[in-house]
């Protein structure tokens, strides 16, 4: 618990979203046979390892964990195989070339559950049967989990796809909106526990979306759900599109220079 101590003294009660995570991911695991490995996403191994230290995840018989990659998982003598992923079409061809070589493999029988954060999508299951192995999951699942505390004052969606260019989801190229959804529902949950946010700003064509998406999933809440006092005093949704520059400018910290060089990419300090 001590690395959760600094999410609790912010502006926000940021560890809030720390253990909700926390408990969606304990009933996930609890729901699922015996010993555990779990196959993670490699984007969410770092941010998560914030939310679910590795000594927290051996309580819920975690045995062992993996990065998913191309080819056959190590060897592992657990009942069930836990796959953690965004619904990325990428990556369910990885998922399945993993099952495939475990059938193939024989020798004891497991369990695989397969677990989308925050949502599944029907792309992603149209592969896992053009591969023919979404009849081997025993579960396929959702973590609905959109925002993760990285401090006390930040808050990441952990979404670095969402304006590149995929073959899957993606906006910027595609016009698909399925991140600017997201973007929506995650604000959506900020609002469910800190209030209604009095005023909101944009600037680009993302922004006015995400706003118009919010607005539509308040709608379908009673104002009793909401908090009747809010924490937050305004809102800034800003499009990247709207300024390309800054993020290709050198970092001139010395933090951003480390960041630079080594990279920084998770850290509870």
């Amino acid at each position: 618990m001590t690395s959760a101590l600094h999410l609790m003294h912010g502006r926000l009660r940021t560890n809030i979203f720390r253990d909700e995570a926390r408990q969606k991911f304990v009933t996930l695991l609890d729901k699922t046979v015996g010993t555990k490995a779990i196959v993670w996403d490699e984007r969410l191994t770092g941010p998560f390892g914030l939310v679910a230290e590795y000594s927290f995840l051996r309580e819920h018989d975690v045995a062992k964990m993996f990065p998913l990659r191309a080819g056959r998982l190590p060897p592992s003598d657990v009942d069930t195989v836990v796959f953690l992923v965004r619904p990325e079409v990428g990556l369910m061809e990885l998922v399945a070339e993993n099952v495939q070589k475990e059938e193939e493999q024989g020798g004891r029988r497991k369990e695989f559950v397969l677990c989308f954060m925050p949502t599944g999508s029907g792309a992603c299951e149209r592969v896992l049967e053009e591969r023919r192995v979404r009849g081997t999951f025993s579960q396929i699942t959702s973590l609905e989990v959109r925002l993760l505390p990285l401090d006390a004052d930040l808050l990441s969606m952990e979404y670095p796809l969402g304006f590149k260019a995929r073959e899957d989801r993606e906006y910027a190229l595609e016009n698909d909106p399925s991140c600017l959804f997201e973007a929506a529902q995650a604000l959506l949950e900020i609002q469910l526990k800190f209030g209604i946010i009095p005023s909101i700003c944009g600037k680009g064509n993302a922004a006015k979306k995400v706003y118009d998406y919010l607005l539509n999933l308040r709608r379908e809440h009673q104002d009793s759900e909401f908090p009747t006092v809010c924490e937050i005093d305004t809102l800034l949704l800003i499009d990247r599109d709207v300024d390309l520059i800054t993020p290709v400018a050198t970092q001139l910290t010395y933090e951003g220079l480390i960041d630079e060089v080594f990279g920084i990419h998770n850290t509870p300090h």
